[in-house]
């Protein structure tokens, strides 16, 4: 890689605040980034991992064939899509709880409003419980999970619902689906 690319990589890397409410320490741990190919575009404020591409940060773990990352003037992430057969997002928010996992045919997060939007086969686990849709908006912030079976586009194609929504919510008191 070449040796300015990799230096502002470690600028902006450094400079990217933490995606989600999530543990305090994620945000503190180093960004490792696995991919195929990378590609820096400063002139547009993208830069873009292709081909089983990996994103680990503390608790945090996103992977796709393709992740993209929008940033604004400050290095800041204001917009992350992660796309592939299942783009995948990981993490844990609280201490003593399983990570919340999420899937979706395309993956997008929202730094400014901390919502994450699953489009396509979207499937969220979060201590037990299963949410699934053809189009799931999270918003972290207040733990508001919206589903609905509507037909998305991604890439430029019509997504069509396999089906309803689906959701599977455990007994208060039950740990399983851990």
């Amino acid at each position: 890689m070449h040796p300015k690319l990799i230096k502002f990589l470690l600028v902006f890397f450094s400079l990217m605040p933490t995606w989600a409410l999530a543990l305090a320490s994620d945000g503190e741990q180093l960004i490792n980034i696995e991919a195929d190919h990378a590609q820096l575009d400063n002139e547009n404020k993208v830069t873009q991992y292709q081909g089983n591409a990996i994103l680990t940060q503390g608790t945090l773990r996103i992977t796709g064939d393709v992740i993209t990352f929008y940033y604004d003037d400050n290095k800041h992430i204001t917009k992350a899509v992660a796309k592939g057969d299942f783009a995948k997002y990981q993490q844990i928010y609280k201490l003593e709880e399983y990570p919340i996992k999420a899937r979706a045919l395309q993956m997008e997060y929202h730094a400014q409003v901390q919502k994450i939007y699953l489009l396509g086969k979207g499937h969220i686990l979060k201590q037990g419980n299963k949410f699934s849709g053809n189009s799931i908006a999270y918003d972290i912030s207040n733990n508001i999970i919206q589903a609905n079976a509507f037909p998305v586009r991604i890439k430029n194609k019509i997504q069509s619902s396999a089906g309803k929504v689906h959701i599977v919510i455990q007994p208060a008191d039950d740990n399983r689906g851990k």
